[in-house]
C-alpha cells in the first residue's frame, strides 16, 4: 500500500476537485512541470501548487454564487458549472468572472478540458466548445471567446476528450465523434449500465459499472489513418498523423502525401480556393497543378520543349464553363505564389531555370485572357512567355496589340512590323492608322537600323508628315540614328523630306555637321530655283538666314554650287566669310545696286575687327567701299558678268561716306581716290574730323608710352630690392611645419614673415596659419 503524502486540511468537506498539468522549457532548454489543484469546498475555490513534493496555497480563495458541480483548468482559466444554472468563467490573472450560457434541461453540468485553450461544456444534446483567447496578448486584461457545437443522440452522462475525439458514455452506448469535422466515428454497444469514463492515456480509456471495468484499447494510428483515408476524411486523418510519435520526417512525408490526396479531393468536389491554398502550402510542382485544368499545358508534348517537364495527366474532373470561372482565378492566385517561391529558391535545377518560368508564365496568360486581360500586357513584359504557345494563344484571342509586345521582348521585330503594317489597314482594328508602327520604329535604336529603314518607307509614302517622325521625334533613341545613313536614305528615295528632315536637325538638335549644313544649303538653292512667288520668297529667307548664322558649311564649296546670273546676295555672304571684302562690296554697289547693305557690311566688318593690322593698315574697308563708288571694281567680281553699260561715279554718295565715317577713313588714301575737281568745301568736314581723329590718337599713344616706361621703372626697382635680399640656411634651420631639417637639395619656401618651409609643406602651412599676407617665395637651399 503506497503511503500517504500530504493531507490538506483546509480541503475538508470538498465535493469537486481539478488539476492542471503543464510542461514548458526555460530558455536553458530544462524541462519544468507545473501542477496546480483546485477543490471545491461549498461555495469557495481553493487553489495550490505542487512544491517539493507538496502542494501549498497558491491564491486567496474565490467566492462563488452556488457549488459548481463540474470544473477544468484552461491554462489562468478556471471553467465551472453550476447545477440548473449555467456555466462560467474566473480570469484568474484579474479574478474576472463572466457567465456564459445555461446548462439546459440536462440539471448536471459537464466540463470537459479539450486542450490548453479550450473546454467541452453540455448542453441538453450539444456539446459546446470554448475557445478562450486573449485579445491583448502585451497587457494580457481581455479574454475573447468563440464557441463551436456538436450534437449526440441524447445528453451524454460523461464525456472525455482523446484527440482528436470526444468520448461521450450515453445511456446503453458509448459514442465516439469528432468535432471538425462533425462526425460519428464509432457507437459501442458491447458496454451495459457504464456508468463512469475516464483517459488514462492517448489510445486507453477506461470504463466502469457498478459491478465492471473495461478498459477500451484504440487501434494503432496507421490503421485509424488508413481507415480515413478510404473514407476520404483528410482533415481527420492530418490530425492523427500530427499527434502521432512517428519521427519527424516520416511525419512530415505522410502529412505531405495526405494533404496532396486532400487538396485533389477538394479540387474534385469543385472547392477550387481550398484546393489550390494546400497546393501552394506544400510548394507541388506547378504542372502537376495546371494539368488539372484541360488545354492549359501546350497542346503538343512531341515538338514542345516545355510541356516535357509536366508529368503524365492523371485522371481529372471534366470541368465545365462555370467550373472553370470559379477554378482561373484559384490557379492564378497559385500561379503567382508558385513563381514568387521560384524567385526565391536558389536550389532550382537548371533544367528548370528556364521551362518552369515559361510554363508558369505562358498558363497565366492562359488564364488572365479569360479573366482579366488588362494584366495580359504586364506579364508579357516580363518576357517569360513561351513564343509559340503565347502566339497561337493570343491569334485565337485576336490580341493582337498583346501580340506586338510579345515579338518585341522576344525580339522579333520584323514579325512586329509586319503585323503593326497589316492592322494598320483595317479599320476596325485598334492599331489602325499609322501611329503604333511610327511609335514601334522609334525606340528599336540604331543597332536595327535595317528594319527601321525598310518598314519606315510605306509609312512614309501613306503619311509623309506623320512619317518623318521617326527620324525627328525628340526621344533618346531617335536622336541616336545614324544621321549620314538616314539622309541618304531619304535622298535616294524621298527627296522631298531631305528639307524638313535636315531643318530639324539643324535648328532643334544643332547638328555641326558640315554633310549636313551643305547639303540643306543645297536643297535650298535647288528649290528656289525651281520654285516661284512666294515659295521661292519663303526658302530664300530660310537661305539667307542658315547662310548668315552658320559657321559649319564649306564655303568654297558652297560657293562654286551657286549660279553666276541669280542669288546675288547669298554669294556675297559667303565671299564676306571667306573675307573677301572687295567682291562683297563690290555685289552690293555694282550688282545690287544697294549703297546701304554695303554700308551695313563695313560697319559690321569694322565692329568685329575682320581686318587683319596689314589690311587695316593699308586698305580699311570703308577705303574700299568710298574706291568702288568713284572708280567701280578694278576687275570683275569672281566670274559675275560684268553689267551691259559701265555703272557712273557716284560723287554724292562718296562723300556722304567720307562725312559720315571720318574717323574709319585714312585721310591720305581718300584724298589719293577723290577727282580733283571736288570742291574744298564738301570735304572740309571730313578733313577736320580725322585730323582730328589722327591727332587724339597720336596723344593716346604718347601718353600708354609713357605709362607703359613708368611700370617697366617700377618692375625694375622691386626686383632691384628683392634680390638684394638674402636668405641664410644651415644645418640648424627646421621646418616648422615637419620638424625636419633642410637638406643640400631642399626646394623651400619663404613667406614675407619670414618663416620658411619645405616646398612640400607649404600648403599646410598656408592652410595652418591665420596670416592674412601668405603668398610665398620660392628657392633652394643655401649653405
Amino acid at each position: 500500500m503506497q503511503p500517504m503524502i500530504q493531507t490538506l486540511d483546509e480541503t475538508k468537506g470538498a465535493t469537486k476537485f481539478c488539476i492542471d498539468i503543464q510542461e514548458h522549457r526555460s530558455l536553458t532548454g530544462e524541462l519544468k512541470i507545473t501542477v496546480m489543484l483546485c477543490v471545491v469546498v461549498k461555495k469557495r475555490l481553493k487553489s495550490f501548487y505542487w512544491k517539493n513534493r507538496s502542494f501549498i496555497k497558491h491564491l486567496n480563495d474565490v467566492c462563488v454564487k452556488d457549488v459548481p458541480g463540474s470544473l477544468a483548468y484552461c491554462k489562468d482559466t478556471l471553467v465551472l458549472g453550476f447545477k440548473l444554472s449555467d456555466y462560467m468563467t474566473i480570469y484568474l490573472v484579474n479574478d474576472k468572472e463572466t457567465e456564459h450560457f445555461p446548462i439546459g434541461r440536462n440539471s448536471e453540468p459537464c466540463v470537459t478540458r479539450v486542450s490548453e485553450t479550450s473546454v467541452g461544456l453540455g448542453k441538453d444534446n450539444e456539446t459546446i466548445v470554448l475557445e478562450i483567447g486573449i485579445e491583448d496578448k502585451k497587457t494580457e486584461k481581455e479574454q475573447v471567446f468563440s464557441f463551436s457545437a456538436m450534437s449526440w443522440d441524447e445528453p451524454p452522462g460523461n464525456l472525455i476528450y482523446d484527440e482528436p475525439y470526444f468520448i461521450g458514455l450515453l445511456n446503453d452506448t458509448i459514442q465516439i465523434r469528432t468535432l471538425e469535422p462533425c462526425l460519428l466515428i464509432q457507437t459501442i454497444t458491447t458496454i451495459a449500465k457504464a456508468r463512469f469514463i475516464t483517459r488514462v492515456k492517448s489510445g486507453l480509456l477506461y470504463v466502469a459499472s457498478g459491478t465492471q471495468i473495461w478498459s477500451i484499447q484504440a487501434a494503432s494510428r496507421v490503421k485509424q489513418v488508413s481507415v480515413l483515408l478510404e473514407k476520404r476524411q483528410f482533415q481527420l486523418a492530418l490530425k492523427l498523423v500530427n499527434i502521432s510519435e512517428e519521427s519527424d520526417e516520416h511525419k512530415a512525408r505522410n502529412i505531405d502525401h495526405i494533404k496532396k490526396l486532400f487538396a485533389e479531393d477538394l479540387f474534385n468536389k469543385k472547392k477550387f480556393n481550398e484546393a489550390m491554398k494546400i497546393f501552394s502550402e506544400l510548394e507541388m510542382d506547378p504542372c502537376d497543378v495546371i494539368k488539372l485544368f484541360p488545354n492549359m499545358l501546350p497542346r503538343s508534348t512531341s515538338t514542345n520543349s516545355l510541356s516535357k517537364l509536366a508529368s503524365p495527366p492523371s485522371t481529372s474532373p471534366s470541368l465545365s464553363r462555370a467550373d472553370l470561372e470559379d477554378g482561373i482565378p484559384a490557379l492564378v492566385q497559385y500561379l503567382r505564389e508558385a513563381r514568387l517561391r521560384f524567385h526565391d529558391n536558389k536550389n532550382v535545377k537548371p533544367s528548370q531555370r528556364e521551362q518552369l518560368p515559361q510554363i508558369i508564365d505562358t498558363t497565366l496568360l492562359k488564364c488572365y485572357l479569360q479573366t482579366n486581360d488588362a494584366l495580359v500586357s504586364p506579364l508579357l513584359r516580363l518576357n517569360n512567355c513561351h513564343l509559340e504557345e503565347s502566339e497561337k494563344t493570343l491569334l485565337e484571342y485576336e490580341k493582337y496589340p498583346e501580340l506586338i509586345i510579345l515579338y518585341q521582348t522576344k525580339g522579333l521585330h520584323a514579325k512586329a512590323l509586319e503585323l503593326l503594317k497589316s492592322q494598320a489597314k483595317q479599320e476596325s482594328s485598334p492599331m489602325f492608322g499609322v501611329e503604333r508602327s511610327i511609335q514601334y520604329l522609334q525606340h528599336l535604336g540604331e543597332d536595327h537600323m535595317d528594319l527601321i529603314l525598310k518598314f519606315s518607307a510605306w509609312i512614309l509614302e501613306d503619311n509623309p508628315e506623320e512619317g518623318l517622325r521617326v527620324f525627328t521625334e525628340d526621344i533618346d533613341d531617335v536622336e541616336q540614328l545614324p544621321r549620314p545613313r538616314i539622309l541618304d536614305f531619304l535622298l535616294r528615295k524621298f527627296k522631298h523630306l531631305v528639307r524638313p528632315y535636315l531643318e530639324h536637325v539643324i535648328n532643334v538638335w544643332g547638328d555641326t555637321s558640315t554633310l549636313f549644313h551643305n547639303t540643306l544649303i543645297h536643297e535650298y538653292r535647288e528649290k528656289i530655283q525651281n520654285s516661284t512667288g512666294n515659295s521661292a520668297t519663303q526658302i530664300r529667307s530660310k537661305l539667307l538666314l542658315l547662310l548668315k548664322q552658320s559657321d559649319y558649311y564649306s564655303l568654297e564649296s558652297v560657293l562654286v554650287q551657286f549660279p553666276f546670273d541669280s542669288l546675288y546676295e547669298e554669294r556675297a555672304i559667303v565671299l564676306g566669310k571667306l573675307k573677301k571684302h572687295e567682291q562683297v562690296l563690290g555685289i552690293y554697289v555694282t550688282v545690287l545696286g544697294d549703297i546701304q547693305k554695303a554700308i551695313e557690311y563695313c560697319e559690321h566688318v569694322h565692329q568685329n575687327k575682320l581686318q587683319s593690322k596689314e589690311e587695316l593698315a593699308s586698305t580699311p574697308v570703308h577705303t574700299l567701299l568710298l574706291k568702288l563708288l568713284i572708280s567701280g571694281p578694278d576687275n570683275w567680281l569672281g566670274g559675275l558678268a560684268p553689267p551691259s553699260e559701265p555703272g557712273q561715279p557716284d560723287l554724292d554718295s562718296a562723300l556722304d561716306l567720307l562725312e559720315g565715317n571720318a574717323t574709319k577713313i585714312p585721310a591720305a588714301g581718300a584724298l589719293r581716290l577723290l577727282p580733283d575737281d571736288v570742291p574744298l568745301s564738301r570735304v572740309l568736314y571730313y578733313l577736320r574730323t580725322a585730323l582730328s581723329h589722327s591727332l587724339n590718337e597720336k596723344r593716346k599713344a604718347q601718353v600708354m608710352r609713357g605709362l607703359l616706361y613708368a611700370e617697366h621703372l617700377q618692375s625694375q626697382e622691386k626686383r632691384i630690392f628683392y634680390e638684394s635680399q638674402c636668405v641664410i640656411i644651415t644645418e640648424n634651420n627646421i621646418c616648422p611645419v615637419c620638424k625636419k631639417r633642410f637638406g643640400n637639395q631642399s626646394a623651400f619656401v619663404r613667406y614675407p614673415s619670414g618663416e620658411i618651409v619645405h616646398y612640400s609643406c607649404q600648403e599646410k602651412y598656408a592652410y595652418t596659419s591665420n596670416s592674412v599676407n601668405t603668398t610665398p617665395s620660392s628657392g633652394s637651399s643655401i649653405h
